[in-house]
């Protein structure tokens, strides 16, 4: 939500707009992300690669 000091909520918005699956990658984890992006899976990085692959794989099964 904040690469390099920049915010990045308005892209995050379009994404949630358009019901495509988001997965967080942050430093901070899940409680570093505004309450409306509360729900959704994050990763605090540094994260394995097979956390990654298991968070595609969740966030597909829901939205299929």
């Amino acid at each position: 939500m904040n690469p390099n000091g920049t915010k990045i909520t308005s892209v995050a918005e379009v994404i949630k707009a358009r019901n495509y699956p988001i997965i967080f990658a942050t430093g901070y984890g899940s409680a570093g992300l505004p309450d409306e992006f509360g729900d959704y899976p994050s990763l605090q990085k540094p994260f394995q690669m097979e956390a990654l692959a298991q968070a595609i794989d969740d966030v597909w099964k829901r939205s299929g």
